[in-house]
């Protein structure tokens, strides 16, 4: 399992190919990080939780 955006050269080349072409598998995503990490990733963290993706 890789993304696209990774394995686009390869597959390309033919150098990789698909097993079950035109089937997806969505997974959820968790956002996982220190509590007193800084405030980048803070920032960050509060703009992710303001993004609704669904």
């Amino acid at each position: 399992m890789m993304p696209l955006m990774q394995a686009e050269e390869w597959l390309t080349r033919g150098e990789l190919v698909s097993i079950a072409p035109g089937q997806v598998l969505e997974v959820p995503l968790y956002w996982h990080f220190w509590r007193h990490s800084g405030e980048l990733i803070e920032r960050l963290t509060a703009a992710l939780d303001r993004v609704q993706l669904r």
